[in-house]
């Protein structure tokens, strides 16, 4: 199973996609399902430029085979299931899994996010949260882009705390406009029936 940010499958057309859809017979949209889109994605794992030769190293590929949750309490998140690679191999069988937080994450806390914004190989921003009030991370020093949702926020231990879910570091008084943010860990556990 694999943590990301629920809103990747919605249904939608204004943030960079079209979600597929046929058309009707008055010719109007009728989209896909968020169980359907979910199995039109696949997870790169290990898309990252080699260090020791300067070239992106071939990804490990699995098909996304089945969206297990979706948004519960109203969360921006999603749990999937991955299906094998190309050689048969489980991604458990290539990757190991992140390792959750116990502690309660803190405003001023240096956190982390591993991130492939816009489908670029991976990049690694760190910086300190913002606020960590209610179920929300908000981070105003980490750069983050479009495309980087889903990403796991990691404590400085490199323990997951969050899944990034907006970019959005514009100048303004109010902090949940004027910072990226994301969704807690403990808060997707309290609603989640995977954890």
């Amino acid at each position: 199973m694999v943590l990301t940010a629920g809103h990747c499958f919605e249904i939608q057309d204004k943030y960079g996609w079209t979600s597929p859809y046929k058309r009707g017979i008055n010719h109007e949209r009728i989209y896909a399902e968020p169980s359907v889109i979910a199995t039109l994605f696949v997870a790169n794992f290990e898309y990252q430029v080699d260090k020791d030769t300067g070239q992106i190293r071939t990804p490990k590929v699995f098909p996304v085979v089945r969206l297990v949750e979706l948004e519960q309490g109203k969360l921006d998140y999603s749990i999937v299931e991955l299906g094998r690679d190309p050689e048969g191999k489980l991604p458990g069988d290539r990757i190991a899994p992140a390792s959750l937080s116990q502690q309660a994450p803190q405003e001023g806390d240096v956190v982390g996010i591993i991130q492939h914004p816009q489908g670029e190989p991976k990049k690694i921003e760190a910086g300190r949260l913002l606020s960590a009030a209610g179920n929300t991370l908000l981070y105003d020093d980490i750069d983050t882009w479009g495309g980087s949702s889903g990403a796991g926020i990691r404590d400085g231990s490199g323990k997951l705390i969050g899944v990034h879910t907006n970019a959005g570091c514009t100048s303004t008084k109010n902090h949940s406009e004027g910072a990226n943010k994301g969704v807690k860990i403990r808060a997707l556990a309290a609603v989640s029936d995977q954890f």
